[in-house]
């Protein structure tokens, strides 16, 4: 097979030197440069050709290569022969103050596509010609080279065999790891019930480059079972290189030492862990300029003895050991990882890495290569988190901090400051006019300013929607269907959504909640489209694309507006293109005026600005039928553009690998992570493993006698402390207590620290600094003489990626079914999928909802050895609706019907087990 190898790429590897100072740019930007390229190639004359495809077929490293690119403009004297090879590159500096790195990089560039044309051509000498635009002044610069034949071919040569030298440093490793990847053995005695298996359906799905969502419970050995053959697929050459891709350093962490057992067993595996560079950039962490700091002074000039002499002595590139090679070097830590990347076979690292579109790693995904395996842990996480990638805010704040800066300045500095925000500040005034003189109680002409129409809102009723039957996938799935019996509970669930917390505001006595005002709009001037002088009978041209909605509420999720106060939130169906294009206009400007002031008092500042405005625009060009947009007046104007569902972002992002496991212990049902996570891929497979664990080893309680509904929580909260107190009293030990937020795990806890003084509780912190959370787990210590009760929230850092093996935990009551809390953003998503496949409700709340109970709950049962009970305090949990979502492992469910019952049921369970 041939491989492709872009000219501009090989330059900049083989000949980039010098500092690492990142310039501000955008997509704007980027479309600006092309558009110069084709103004000056259109004013350089007829014989001027204009990007000419030039290739070159050679070996490299003993495999054939395609060295492709595009000379930006060729001329070809008809009478001579002689040949002009034209570079043309824009960009904010002048000419003069270009650093030797960028001109070494602009004239290589040309000087490949010279000697292509030399020998193409068949002549002795070359002229290279540079043309620089500065965008900031509109100036050309022009400057020529002569270069003979024999020149270039050196150049060429040199280029070569110095990227030819880490073809071969990678090739000889492979080829290395490859061999002991066919020789490697599954690195303990035995597999586990059904481990076996699923590494099987593992490898296979690689082979068949498809993708797999996979429930595996705890216990499963769900990082062996995937890594495992996935390193195995080396041998038989189906993989170039892994992802193994977390939202949690833990699980980094277990990755990393299931690599190291894998090297320890006669793997050759080299890992590298990237770092966020808040965590490993000593420029961020002292907020530093580039050009002051040491680590990025110079960079390009050691970052590659460095990679030689880590890549030379070293297998495992984690944290502590980048960090101390990039110590030795004097480079940046966080660049150093990803160019070690490079060179790596397991990349292991956030989610962010492939998925999100503000920083996935450029040099692997920008132009994907083949061979990439993706395997993504605790997929579940996935579904919100992408949600917040593809998710943008603006706020005016923003603005009014940089002018509050400046006020009183007068520099030319400054005033040019004042002019690149002012396109800005006109985009934010373009948003006040959606409120300007809207009221719920009047009506006005249809413009922007005032809405046209005035309507009560009645709220869509929260009930749950039926859930489609799983599709069976070639391998196996035991994922239920959620049956029509969901709705039996309709009549008291309509408003489920608000009980796990506080109302956010009143609502009148026939449910009717905040006001709204309807506009359409097709732009700023949309009431001005049709001239007056027009004939009244002529009919109206059709719009090219629908009016923008806009919905104006004047009760924000969470605040206190009364009925008739004037709207302080907009929903509208999409940004105002004249809103859009005032940022890209600030955009331009503020890039210019950064690259033009780089030594001013107010840089940092603006560079800040500068980003969320390119970050907004960025998100923005993902815009969809997928988004909402919401603007919100207090405390200042804000936009925000909202996803609501990013699979079919996720699903090209996982195209951009040959195969791609996503698996987690609770992807119940597996029907909606795989419309959530893959758009229901036709590549996409669904496969459960049962528990390994004996079911006779955990106790399932469902206390039918507690409602934990938020009108029902204080009458309730007796009969939780009893539920508790029953708990503990059966079995001394250590317990956790979830809840669904913190509000309600104080009330809780001090219910029962006043019942029961004696016990020793501690409760998870809100925005607890890791060695706070590390204390809380140490807490829980084996065989403990005195029984610990833990208070911590569903969903939150004590709920997944902890193991508390053995007696460290041997019990976990959880309280309410763990709905997320009434906001803007989950009615969002409860209308966006009631419309889309009729399971709103299901989809926004109940689902992730579950998937947090469900989570919880495994903290009990870590080994084989591991004894425990789980509480389910809500009666909800007994209906249908939950019941049929149960994992097979929690078949064996009991009802309580009072604490009494429970007490002896408890009592049974751990006679049983002693």
């Amino acid at each position: 097979m041939v491989k492709k190898l872009g000219i501009r790429e090989l330059i900049e590897f083989t000949l980039k030197s010098g500092d690492l100072v990142p310039q501000p740019s955008s997509n704007h930007t980027a479309l600006a440069g092309a558009r110069i390229h084709r103004r000056l190639q259109k004013q350089a004359g007829p014989d001027y050709q204009k990007e000419v495809h030039l290739t070159y077929e050679t070996e490299l490293d003993g495999t054939a290569y395609l060295i492709e690119g595009r000379a930006d403009g060729v001329v070809i004297d008809p009478d001579s022969g002689a040949i002009l090879v034209d570079e043309i590159k824009t960009s904010e500096p002048a000419f003069a103050d270009l650093t030797a790195d960028a001109l070494t990089r602009y004239w290589g560039q040309a000087k490949f596509y010279a000697w292509l044309l030399a020998e193409k051509q068949d002549v002795s000498t070359v002229t290279v010609q540079l043309t620089y635009f500065q965008t900031l002044t509109e100036t050309i610069t022009r400057e020529q080279q002569v270069w003979s034949r024999t020149d270039l071919h050196d150049f060429v040569t040199k280029v070569l065999t110095e990227y030819e030298y880490w073809l071969q440093l990678r090739s000889k490793w492979r080829a290395r790891r490859n061999a002991a990847a066919n020789n490697l053995a599954f690195p303990f005695p035995a597999f586990r019930e059904q481990q076996h298996q699923f590494a099987g359906v593992v490898y296979k799905t690689i082979a068949a480059q498809k993708f797999l969502l996979a429930e595996a419970p705890t216990g499963t050995g769900k990082t062996i079972a995937t890594l495992f053959p996935t390193v195995k697929t080396f041998g038989t050459e189906l993989s170039e290189r892994i992802f193994y891709l977390t939202a949690k350093t833990s699980t980094r962490q277990v990755a990393e030492e299931t690599v190291q057992l894998l090297n320890d067993h006669g793997a050759q595996l080299k890992s590298v862990t990237i770092t966020a560079k808040d965590k490993s950039c000593l420029m961020v962490q002292q907020g530093l300029e580039p050009q002051n700091c040491p680590n990025h002074v110079g960079y390009y000039d050691r970052n590659k003895d460095a990679l030689k002499d880590l890549f030379a002595h070293e297998n495992r590139w984690d944290h502590a050991t980048i960090d101390r090679y990039a110590e030795k070097y004097t480079i940046c830590p966080f660049e150093f990882s990803l160019d070690a990347s490079l060179f790596a076979d397991v990349i292991i690292g956030d989610y962010n890495y492939l998925f999100d579109p503000q920083v996935y790693l450029q040099r692997f995904f920008a132009d994907p290569q083949p061979g990439s395996v993706f395997l993504i842990d605790e997929a579940h996480n996935l579904v919100s988190r992408s949600r917040e990638m593809y998710s943008s805010s603006l706020d005016e704040q923003l603005i009014k901090n940089l002018k509050k800066e400046i006020r009183g300045h007068q520099s030319t500095a400054v005033k040019q400051l004042r002019r690149a925000l002012k396109p800005l500040q006109a985009s934010f005034k373009t948003l006040q006019q959606l409120f300007s003189g809207a009221t719920p109680t009047t009506a006005a002409s249809t413009t922007p300013t005032t809405p046209a129409k005035v309507e009560p809102v009645r709220p869509v009723a929260l009930a749950p929607a039926k859930i489609s039957p799983v599709q069976l996938a070639d391998t196996q799935t035991i994922s239920p269907p959620i049956s029509e019996k969901a709705k039996e509970q309709e009549t008291e669930n309509r408003t489920e959504a608000t009980i796990e917390a506080v109302p956010a505001a009143k609502t009148t006595a026939n449910g009717e909640t905040s006001d709204v005002a309807t506009v359409e709009t097709s732009g700023t001037n949309a009431s001005e489209n049709k001239s007056k002088n027009e004939p009244e009978s002529e009919p109206e041209k059709a719009p090219e694309k629908p009016p923008i909605t806009v919905q104006l509420l004047t009760q924000k999720y969470g605040g206190n507006s009364t009925r008739g106060a004037a709207p302080d939130l907009a929903l509208l169906s999409e940004p105002d293109e004249d809103f859009i294009e005032l940022l890209y206009q600030s955009l331009e400007k503020l890039g210019l005026w950064l690259q033009d002031h780089q030594e001013s008092e107010f840089h940092e500042s603006v560079l800040d600005l500068f980003f969320a405005v390119n970050t907004f625009l960025k998100i923005y060009d993902f815009y969809g039928e997928n988004y909402q947009t919401i603007v919100t007046t207090t405390p200042t104007i804000k936009i925000t553009l909202r996803c609501l569902d990013a699979s079919e972002f996720l699903q090209t992002s996982l195209h951009k690998g040959d195969a791609a496991i996503l698996f987690s212990a609770t992807l119940t049902p597996l029907s909606y992570y795989q419309e959530t996570l893959t758009a229901a891929d036709p590549d996409s497979l669904i496969y459960r493993i049962t528990s390994p664990f004996p079911p006779e080893n955990q106790g399932l309680w469902i206390t039918n006698y507690v409602q934990t509904t938020y009108r029902q929580r204080e009458s309730n909260l007796p009969r939780i402390v009893d539920t508790l107190l029953e708990m503990i009293n059966a079995q001394t030990g250590n317990y956790l207590v979830f809840m669904s937020s913190y509000g309600f795990l104080q009330q809780v806890a001090t219910a029962f620290s006043q019942a029961t003084p004696h016990v020793k509780i501690i409760q998870q912190e809100a925005g607890a600094s890791e060695k706070v959370r590390q204390d809380f787990l140490d807490a829980f210590t084996h065989d403990p003489d005195e029984t610990l009760v833990g208070f911590a929230v569903l969903g939150g850092a004590f709920s997944e990626g902890i193991d508390l093996q053995g007696t460290r935990l041997i019990g976990v009551a959880i309280v309410s079914v763990g709905l997320p809390g009434l906001s803007l953003e989950n009615d969002l998503l409860r209308d966006y999928y009631q419309e889309k496949n009729g399971q709103g409700f299901a989809y926004a709340y109940q689902l992730p909802g579950f998937n947090n109970v469900l989570q919880a709950s495994g903290r009990v049962i870590r080994g084989m050895a591991d004894r425990g009970v789980i509480l389910l305090i809500d009666q909800r949990f007994a209906s249908g609706r939950y019941r049929q979502l149960f994992p097979p492992h929690w078949q064996r469910a009991q009802l309580a019907r009072s604490p009494q019952e429970l007490g002896l049921k408890l009592a049974d369970f751990w006679v049983r087990q002693a």
